[in-house]
């Protein structure tokens, strides 16, 4: 029986190969290989064993020049390549093939990984492996039975960060909360939550408009304010959820709580199902716009302007509930 004695494998200094009609000849283990004439690019078909080239003999070949691209094709000549077409476009990528008498096989390539965040999986006709570049913000890895791919999250919820802006001695529209929302799917919720310092003090009642922004489409939550004068600041909370339902958008109507009319007892606005008829639930903006990113939020309008007659938005939490959920 014979004993093998331990030590490294050493091949033979690297030599250059050119590419000739889609064929090299191998004559050593490690070769880099050159385009036709310098093309550009080159197919390489066919590896042709040379002298004293045997079954088991191992291959391994790089680019000669990291400016022109040596492509290893898969089952045009005697190339076997699991991983589907390989290109050699620098010295750091590399591919390592063993013969096996007729044909070289693929034992090897060089990482097909580029980029921050890249997977490695198999797919159709490349088992071996290919690259599956990072999924958008939000998405997640998923299957179909066969292959992975990135997907948005079935029931997912995304948060959006909200703009607050106070609306004080003035009787234009402010847009007290606004955030900017995109990604709006058939069926998906959007909830507006908000607490805010209120105050009316200028002697008289203050009337005014609560408001839902989407886009350049406005709703009317509450038609009149109706804030009674009072020296104590109050506090106010506020919800608003709408649902894309195909083209149009629903609204869960907001109207004013019945019969509380001072400033400090209102606490909250919003319609339940013990209050009104069941057709003034829900409003309807048709044909809302859902393909690009709308800014949505909460205005005021108040009738009259005083310096102790605002709204101070303290927080706000603007939520996307994915349809599937």
């Amino acid at each position: 029986m014979p004993t093998f004695r331990g030590g490294p494998i050493a091949y033979k200094a690297t030599s250059e190969l050119t590419i000739a009609t889609g064929a090299i000849t191998v004559l050593g283990n490690v070769h880099t290989v050159d385009t036709e004439s310098d093309a550009a690019n080159d197919d390489l078909d066919t590896i042709t064993a040379g002298d004293n080239v045997l079954a088991g003999h191992l291959l391994i070949i790089s680019a000669a020049n990291a400016g022109r691209d040596v492509v290893v094709k898969d089952g045009t000549g005697n190339i076997n390549l699991p991983g589907g077409d390989y290109t050699i476009d620098d010295a750091d990528k590399r591919l390592t093939l063993i013969y096996d008498g007729p044909n070289w096989e693929e034992i090897s390539r060089g990482s097909l990984l580029t980029t921050r965040g890249d997977t490695l999986v198999a797919s159709s006709g490349v088992v071996a492996g290919t690259r599956l570049p990072l999924g958008a913000a939000g998405t997640v890895l998923t299957s179909d039975g066969s292959d992975a791919s990135w997907e948005a999250a079935s029931g997912a919820v995304t948060g959006y960060t909200a703009t607050l802006t106070d609306a004080i001695n003035t009787t234009s529209a402010v847009n007290v909360v606004t955030a900017s929302v995109d990604d709006m799917g058939d069926g998906d919720v959007l909830e507006i939550w908000f607490a805010s310092l209120v105050k009316n003090n200028k002697g008289s009642t203050v009337n005014g408009t609560f408001k839902f922004v989407w886009g350049s489409d406005k709703h009317t939550m509450i038609a009149a304010l109706d804030w009674g004068n009072s020296a104590t600041e109050g506090k106010q909370f506020g919800f608003v959820r709408c649902q894309r339902v195909g083209a149009d958008l629903w609204i869960y109507n907001g109207a004013a709580i019945s019969g509380v009319t001072n400033l400090v007892e209102r606490k909250t606005w919003y319609t339940n199902f013990g209050g009104g008829s069941l057709t003034s639930l829900a409003a309807v903006i048709s044909g809302a716009t859902f393909d690009s990113a709308q800014t949505v939020g909460i205005e005021i309008q108040f009738d009259a302007a005083d310096a102790t007659t605002y709204l101070k938005p303290q927080g706000a939490v603007i939520i996307r509930k994915d349809g599937n959920a």
